[in-house]
């Protein structure tokens, strides 16, 4: 395992895989940058992977105080890793959920990307900020009233549409439970932020959703993928928002054909 120190000196560790072109992944909320191993063997044939564990998460640091521009920073920095360690000046950039948003963002503030995958990330539009607020203060009852276990447990089932069965099997499950506080200040990081009504990138554009997804992030992919000019979108029929590592076959067909 590697690492590096992000712009206000916390540790980001990350793990290298493969040979070929440098694609970043950022992982999404209570999740790990293990959560690509399923679809691991499926890419780093093709490219050297750069799986980061997000501040706060595995085994990298955190601050005393949460700024998610810290989060795009770390991105960033990350970037610049697999950029040295490749010496390509650009690289793939691939974002799940919350990690989506930083990916995003990231983005944005390089020409060092040349393409971007975000897969289901959660950049609300405007109807569905009310009942995201009602969730955030729910989850924050929840874990008040009874515990952070239960409170994880509503937020996966509610949140993010998983099935009883998946939540019970869960891998990590005390490192998830563990980290609660993170997952709440990114739900209020998500609250907060805006997506530009045109994103200004430099990298070519890819959207993923499933159709078993939520609603308000099938449809948040769907206008996302609008506001973006150099953008496709594609849908994972009879896939939900874990796609990646339940389905990492299918979701590995339509990267690989993105990427080229």
């Amino acid at each position: 395992m590697d690492s590096l120190e992000s712009a206000d000196g916390v540790e980001i560790a990350y793990e290298r895989y493969g040979e070929g072109r440098p694609l970043v992944l950022v992982h999404g909320s209570n999740d790990f940058k293990s959560t690509w191993q399923p679809i691991r063997p499926l890419l780093e044939d093709d490219f050297e992977l750069f799986a980061m564990d997000r501040r706060g998460r595995g085994a990298s640091g955190d601050a005393d105080g949460y700024v998610f521009d810290r989060e795009v920073e770390d991105v960033l920095a990350v970037i610049e890793a697999a950029k040295e360690a490749s010496d390509d000046e650009q690289v793939a950039l691939w974002g799940h959920s919350f990690g989506g948003v930083c990916a995003l963002e990231a983005a944005r503030r390089t020409d060092a990307v040349a393409e971007l995958i975000l897969h289901e990330p959660p950049v609300l539009l405007e109807p569905h900020r009310e009942a995201h607020t009602e969730m955030a203060a729910q989850l924050t009852a929840q874990a008040s009233e009874d515990s952070d276990e239960a409170a994880l447990k509503w937020f996966l089932r509610e949140g993010l549409g998983l099935p009883e069965p998946m939540i019970a099997n869960m891998p990590m499950w005390d490192q998830r439970v563990g980290f609660a506080d993170a997952t709440r200040r990114e739900l209020d990081a998500v609250m907060m932020y805006r997506p530009p009504e045109t994103p200004k990138l430099g990298a070519e554009t890819l959207v993923l959703w499933g159709s078993e997804s939520p609603a308000h992030l099938r449809e948040t992919a769907d206008e996302l993928a609008d506001r973006i000019a150099d953008s496709e979108v594609r849908r994972l029929d009879g896939r939900g928002h874990l796609a990646h590592a339940l389905a990492p076959d299918a979701v590995a067909d339509e990267v690989l054909d993105f990427l080229g």
